[in-house]
């Protein structure tokens, strides 16, 4: 393409009259991907996710996309974040079905789609917060929109204070990594995404290596803003739940399992259909 727009001038031509189009597609494109919890590329869990979406509203003409056709769009975007649809063998067909499938939808506002989605619940125990890729960054989408509060008052936390997918200060570990360590329990573990949450640097640098246990008795002293803060950050925070365990290891295994099943409920209520297996 850069070839011919450099050489013939016919298709400089076609260019510059549809650029300005597609301009507006990129920026509504942006403006919808904003909406559900990616603000730059960082967060982007596939890139080409962005040309595909970009697609939709440029067949859209400048319309304004109904509420069952982003309801769809929406669908299709989790379901191709956690299920990973834009990487191996699936790479290119799926893209260029999903290309002809945002087409349609802006075109007519209905398409059709199969989302064969079906992520073991291992995989999300397995996923490394630190390793960007398509669950990965879905999961860190996921706790944008749910709109994370400070663990002291349960006021949200400024977006802008979480804005890039790559700083590590603003994410933290429910069970610190000093304290499982010290309980034999490796970063092969610690480390997964179940035991990831943001949290300003204040709190994050106050709290350290202590037990969950013991910080989160502490800030806040209020349980019902406690519970506000815990739930926005998915963290089971009920009397059975294992951050209340005195023991370490046997804690950290009832909190992954509880904390797996909220993630997975989620997720799913964002997509709108189910993503996970049911099995453990």
């Amino acid at each position: 393409m850069i070839t011919k727009l450099e050489n013939q001038a016919d298709e400089r031509a076609r260019f510059e009259r549809v650029w300005p189009k597609l301009r507006e597609a990129f920026s509504s494109a942006a403006d919808f991907l904003v909406e559900l919890g990616a603000p730059n590329f960082d967060f982007l869990p596939s890139e080409p996710m962005f040309t595909t979406v970009t697609l939709f509203f440029y067949h859209l003409n400048g319309n304004r996309p109904t509420r069952s056709s982003k309801a769809v769009l929406t669908r299709w975007f989790w379901a191709t974040a956690v299920g990973a649809r834009y990487s191996g063998r699936g790479y290119r067909p799926n893209l260029l079905a999903d290309a002809t499938f945002a087409a349609e939808l802006g075109t007519r506002g209905t398409a059709r789609l199969t989302l064969r989605v079906s992520v073991p619940l291992h995989t999300l125990r397995q996923t490394d917060y630190s390793r960007p890729g398509p669950l990965s960054n879905a999961f860190f989408c996921l706790l944008r929109i749910l709109k994370p509060r400070f663990l002291e008052d349960a006021t949200e936390i400024p977006l802008g204070e979480i804005s890039s997918r790559s700083n590590r200060s603003d994410k933290h570990h429910i069970f610190p990594r000093g304290l499982l360590r010290g309980h034999d329990i490796g970063p092969e573990q610690f480390n997964s995404i179940l035991n990831i949450c943001y949290l300003a640097a204040r709190e994050n640098q106050s709290i350290g290596q202590r037990n969950p246990r013991h910080y989160f008795a502490d800030v806040p002293r209020n349980q019902g803003v406690r519970r506000r803060a815990l739930a926005s950050h998915l963290i089971p925070s009920s009397p059975n739940s294992g951050i209340w365990n005195s023991n370490v290891r046997l804690g950290y295994r009832t909190f992954i399992e509880q904390r797996t099943v909220l993630l997975v409920k989620a997720f799913e209520k964002q997509a709108g259909i189910r993503l996970f297996e049911r099995k453990l």
